[in-house]
C-alpha cells in the first residue's frame, strides 16, 4: 500500500499537471496548480494597529488562494530604519499565526547595524556581538532564515531607500557564518554592478548617487567565505542595473555551489527581463533554468499593503506591480517542461527553506 507521503507527492504532481493543462486550454493565469512564493512583503506600517496587521495577512492569504500559491515566505523590507524594524515584528506575528502556510524570515536591527557600519573595514567587537545576538534572537523566535538583507539597493522613488553596504562587509561575513551554523538561508538584495559605473539614467530617484560602486567581486568573496552558507540572491531576471546576463549568472552558479537565485520575472526592461511585458520568455534565461534546475526558486517581491496603511507612497506604488509579477510567474512556468516547472515553482523552495508541509 502506498505511503501517505507517496500519495501526497502523487496528488501534488497530478495537481501540477492539471494546472498546466487547464492554463494552456483556458489562457488563464488563475488555473489550478500550486507554487511557492519565497519573497513577499506584508506591510501594515509603523505603529500599525493589530487590525491593520491582520488586514495585510488576510489580503495576502486571499491572493494566495486565488493565485494557487501553496505557501509563501514573508519578510520585512531591508530599509535601515525604525519603521522596518517595526515591520519585522509584524512579519513575525503574521508568520507565527499562519504557519505553516506562511513562514517568515527576519532581520530585527541587522540592516540598521549594517548601514551604520557600512564604511568600516573593521567592526568593533561590541557591535559584532550585538549583531550576532540580534541574529540569534530572530532564529530563536521561529525565523527560517535572514532576510531581506541589503547590500546594494537602488532607489526607485523619492521615498524609496538607497542602501549600500559591501557584500563582503565584516558583518555580512559574520551573518554568513551564523546562517551556516544553523543551516538557514540568507535572502540577499544586491543590485549587481560589474564595475564602478554611472548610475543608469532610468534610475532617476534623487536618492541615488551619481556613481554606483562595483560589487560582483565582493559578492563572490561573500560566497566563498563559507560554502555552508546558503545565499539566495533576490530578483534575478529583472535587476534594475541589468548587469547579470544569463551567461554571467551561469558562470557564478558554476563557481559557487552555495549560490541560489529567486526569480522576479518582470522589471520593465523587455531586452533583459526573464519575462517581457508582452508575455514572452527570454530564451537565454530559459536555457539557464534548464542547465541549473535545482538553483532557482520563485520570489515575486510582492508588496501586500494593508487597507489602513498610512506610510509613504513607495510601498503603495510598488504594490501595484505585484500582480504583473505573479502573472509573469505563470507565463514562465507554462514555458517550462512539467517536471522543471514543478521543481522551480515548488520543490526547490521546500528543500532550500526547509518548509513544513501544508495540509488543507
Amino acid at each position: 500500500m502506498p505511503s501517505i507521503e507517496r500519495l501526497a507527492r502523487l496528488n501534488r504532481t497530478i495537481g501540477w499537471s492539471v494546472f498546466l493543462l487547464s492554463a494552456c486550454l483556458s489562457g488563464s493565469v488563475h488555473a489550478r496548480g500550486e507554487w511557492i512564493d519565497v519573497h513577499v512583503h506584508p506591510i501594515a506600517g509603523k505603529g500599525a494597529t493589530p487590525e491593520a496587521v491582520d488586514q495585510a495577512a488576510q489580503t495576502l492569504l486571499q491572493i494566495m488562494d486565488s493565485h494557487n500559491i501553496q505557501q509563501a515566505v514573508i519578510m520585512p523590507l531591508p530599509n535601515p530604519t525604525p519603521a522596518a524594524t517595526a515591520l519585522n515584528e509584524h512579519v513575525a506575528s503574521i508568520g507565527a499565526k499562519h504557519a505553516p502556510r506562511l513562514a517568515f524570515m527576519a532581520t530585527g536591527t541587522l540592516n540598521l547595524l549594517l548601514d551604520k557600519t557600512s564604511r568600516l573595514e573593521v567592526v568593533p567587537d561590541e557591535i559584532r556581538q550585538k549583531f550576532e545576538a540580534v541574529a540569534e534572537a530572530q532564529l530563536a523566535r521561529g525565523a527560517i532564515g535572514f532576510g531581506e538583507i541589503a547590500a546594494l539597493h537602488v532607489s526607485h522613488t523619492a521615498t524609496h531607500h538607497f542602501i549600500q553596504t559591501p557584500p563582503d562587509h565584516p558583518l555580512m561575513l559574520l551573518l554568513a557564518d551564523i546562517a551556516a551554523r544553523h543551516g538557514v538561508p540568507i535572502d540577499l538584495h544586491c543590485d549587481p554592478v560589474a564595475e564602478d559605473m554611472a548610475t543608469p539614467a532610468k534610475l532617476i530617484s534623487p536618492r541615488n548617487p551619481p556613481q554606483l560602486k562595483g560589487n560582483l567581486a565582493a559578492m563572490e568573496r561573500l560566497l566563498a567565505h563559507n560554502r555552508k552558507a546558503v545565499i539566495v540572491w533576490a530578483h534575478i531576471g529583472s535587476h534594475p542595473t541589468d548587469a547579470l546576463s544569463p551567461k554571467l549568472t551561469g558562470e557564478l552558479l558554476e563557481r559557487h555551489p552555495n549560490l541560489y537565485f529567486s526569480i522576479r520575472p518582470f522589471g520593465g526592461n523587455d531586452a533583459t527581463d526573464l519575462v517581457s511585458s508582452r508575455g514572452g520568455v527570454n530564451s537565454d534565461w530559459l536555457a539557464l533554468l534548464r542547465a541549473y534546475p535545482d538553483r532557482f526558486v520563485i520570489g515575486t517581491d510582492s508588496f501586500i499593503v494593508a487597507h489602513d496603511f498610512a506610510g509613504n507612497d513607495a510601498a503603495r506604488t510598488l504594490s501595484m506591480g505585484a500582480s504583473k509579477n505573479r502573472d509573469g510567474v505563470f507565463k514562465l512556468l507554462l514555458a517550462l517542461p512539467d517536471d522543471l516547472a514543478r521543481q522551480i515553482g515548488y520543490e526547490n523552495a521546500i528543500r532550500i527553506y526547509k518548509l513544513k508541509p501544508v495540509t488543507r
